[in-house]
């Protein structure tokens, strides 16, 4: 499910603090809303492969998050999301994790530079790969997170996980590798289909930026979507306070 109340958790904070523009850069939004279509504006829209199903979110909106089996089930999605000589992008998927969760959650293909997000022997790992492969990587408990990976290009990678910053990992001065011939995929490395790779659990939503976003952003992804019965209440609870005032 979309996440529309980021900007107003940071709504409070100082004057200076970074600009929370979270439609900037956007180059791909899966809700993943009962479809597998592109709501950034840039029709990126994916193609789903093995008939995978949607189910509840982490708020229990039905058929507002997709299910993969880790077996043969993925999404394709285009490789024009962004080129090998990109400066900077963003990864970010909400994803449910469990002691079953592995496999490959975004997989972007070899065709136009290569970068993955992934879950592996218990470990979230963020990577890109030019020359060779370069991973950060670090580790979450059971339930619902945010993961996201953001690429500097010459300079590093880095981690977050709920919005903390867990890991960064220095990287050559290069190109992401390109010129393969690897689809880019949700839940699946399309190089080597058949293989143990495919994504095993529940995904609410992934995002793509041509851009590496600022802290204050990567903490507003970061926080835990309300659901709408906590809206309900909080907009009560404010609705006493006024009348208590008056």
């Amino acid at each position: 499910m979309r996440q529309f109340l980021a900007v107003l958790v940071f709504a409070g904070a100082s004057a200076s603090a970074e600009t929370i523009s979270l439609e900037s850069g956007l180059r791909l939004l899966y809700d993943f809303n009962n479809n597998v279509l592109d709501t950034s504006g840039n029709n990126l829209n994916g193609v789903p492969i093995g008939n995978p199903g949607f189910t509840s979110d982490q708020n229990s909106n039905i058929n507002s998050a997709i299910y993969l089996n880790g077996s043969a089930q993925w999404v394709y999605f285009p490789d024009s999301v962004f080129g090998p000589a990109v400066q900077a992008f963003t990864f970010h998927a909400r994803v449910h994790l469990d002691e079953n969760s592995s496999g490959k959650i975004i997989m972007k293909g070899s065709e136009n530079g290569e970068a993955q997000l992934e879950i592996r022997d218990g470990m979230i790992n963020f990577g890109i790969k030019n020359y060779d492969w370069f991973f950060a990587s670090g580790s979450a408990s059971n339930g619902w997170h945010n993961l996201i990976g953001t690429y500097f290009k010459n300079s590093n990678i880095l981690l977050y996980i709920d919005g903390a910053l867990i890991n960064q990992t220095t990287i050559p001065e290069s190109d992401l590798n390109s010129g393969g011939f690897n689809y880019s995929a949700i839940g699946a490395n399309a190089e080597y289909l058949g293989s143990s790779e495919y994504f095993n659990g529940i995904i609410d939503e992934v995002r793509i930026y041509d851009r590496a976003l600022n802290t204050s952003e990567i903490q507003a992804l970061g926080v835990p979507e309300p659901s709408s019965l906590s809206l309900l209440l909080a907009g009560g609870a404010a609705l006493m306070v006024r009348r208590r005032k008056s």
